[in-house]
């Protein structure tokens, strides 16, 4: 008898698990509506921009735009980005806009590199005739991984750091050097 019992609440705390515990195994995109895109005064970022990413603005292409807002006295030009979703994931739900293509510092090797290679990296890129790289996708031909100095643009209309990014001297010792002197 205690045996029967046992099996019969089992089965019912199985049966009413599933009705309460039920999840999807797909995940819900969008669940919360369509993020905005980054709207940024173009006198704020335009310095920071490639002549990639002005092209995109200028042409509307991929969620990239230009509006114009007049006030009273003035009118002011800003620039759309697309929210990323992918880098966005990648980086714990931080809000990315943009990709790393769209920032010229990252293309700008006179004073420090903007991508490192890295077999852990998340960014495929290879070399151009400057000996720059640029974004490519993983099957091009001589395609490496690696790390762009900077990911994109933040929800604050600025470029924005690739935590990962490998430090640009030998930390060990420049470390080392602070705690002798």
């Amino acid at each position: 008898m205690f045996r029967r019992a046992a099996a019969f609440f089992v089965a019912a705390l199985f049966l009413l698990s599933l009705c309460f515990v039920h999840q999807s195994t797909k995940a819900d995109v969008g669940q919360y509506g369509e993020p905005e895109p980054l709207k940024v005064p173009a006198g704020t970022i335009k310095d920071h921009l490639s002549p990639e990413a002005l092209y995109k603005i200028e042409h509307g292409i991929d969620g990239y735009g230009k509006k114009e807002e007049k006030d009273v006295s003035t009118t002011v030009i800003y620039y759309i980005f697309p929210f990323n979703r992918e880098l966005s994931a990648l980086h714990g739900g931080l809000p990315v806009y943009g990709s790393p293509e769209d920032i010229k510092e990252n293309f700008d090797y006179s004073g420090r590199p903007g991508f490192k290679e890295d077999p852990n990296g998340a960014y495929w890129a290879v070399k151009n005739d400057q000996g720059i790289y640029v974004p490519a996708k993983p099957d091009t031909p001589g395609a490496v991984r690696g790390w762009f100095r900077y990911m994109g643009i933040s929800d604050k209309g600025v470029p924005i750091t690739e935590i990962r990014f490998p430090p640009d001297g030998d930390l060990s010792r420049i470390l080392r050097f602070q705690f002798i002197t």
